[in-house]
């Protein structure tokens, strides 16, 4: 509500009373009193963000103005990267797999530079868990995203952290069953804990330069499997998978 009181206040250049920001507030569709909107006024008073304009009302202070465009900044961010995400086509799921070849191959080269001894037992124990489900024919892909997940956030880097949470956010888990379907086609599902051991290699030896290859090389294998796949007049049948896995 506090926001939505800002916003009506941000919109106009005269004074505002408690009773037309009620109404207001009426046809946005909150249930609030008049008087809960009078508190509410005076927490703004209080803050800083209102001002009172003698029995006029209220007008928003420069304070108030930055929050509203900061807040409406943050709100248009977040539906762009809801839009960024909403990820329904072959061709998209190519820019994540690129986005991720970009920013896991660094956050891989600075793992290299800051892995502990214990955070090189629970990759171990990821890639260990990910072949034994191979073994066993059962579903080993979230084995695969947790792996990937904890290199991004080993790295130290927090711009790199936050991009990797974005692009390996679970609500694109459904991916993987793409990526799946071309790896059971292309009899290619061993390689991925090939690769995976690969980079792990790396990083035990704390290299950069070779942790970064591997991750880089592995991502690539990824992208060059589903362009192989797509270009065999299979991309209708990939999308199918897409709209089904997406649900």
């Amino acid at each position: 509500m506090q926001f939505a009181l800002l916003s009506r206040l941000a919109e106009v250049t005269y004074p505002y009373g408690a009773r037309l920001l009620h109404k207001h507030l009426e046809a946005a569709g909150f249930a609030v009193s008049e008087a809960s909107v009078s508190r509410v006024l005076l927490d703004l008073d209080d803050a800083g963000l209102t001002s009172r304009a003698g029995s006029k009302g209220r007008l928003i202070t420069d304070a108030g103005r930055q929050l509203v465009r900061a807040m409406r900044e943050s709100r248009d961010r977040d539906a762009e990267l809801a839009r960024a995400l909403d990820i329904s086509t072959i061709e998209q799921v190519f820019d994540l797999l690129h986005a991720r070849r970009g920013v896991e191959s660094e956050a891989a080269r600075a793992a290299a530079e800051h892995i502990t001894d214990a955070e090189l037992d629970e990759l171990k124990a990821l890639l260990g868990q990910h072949r034994d489900h191979l073994m066993r024919g059962t579903d080993g892909r979230q084995c695969a995203l947790v792996f990937h997940r904890r290199v991004t956030q080993i790295s130290g880097n927090p711009l790199l952290v936050t991009l990797g949470s974005t692009i390996l956010s679970d609500q694109l888990d459904y991916l993987e069953g793409v990526l799946d379907v071309v790896a059971a086609f292309r009899g290619s599902a061993d390689e991925s804990p090939n690769d995976h051991s690969l980079i792990l290699e790396a990083l035990a030896a704390r290299d950069p330069d070779a942790a970064e290859r591997a991750m880089r090389n592995h991502l690539s294998r990824l992208l060059q499997d589903l362009k192989d796949f797509a270009a065999s007049d299979n991309t209708p049948a990939l999308s199918r998978v897409l709209r089904v896995m997406q649900g």
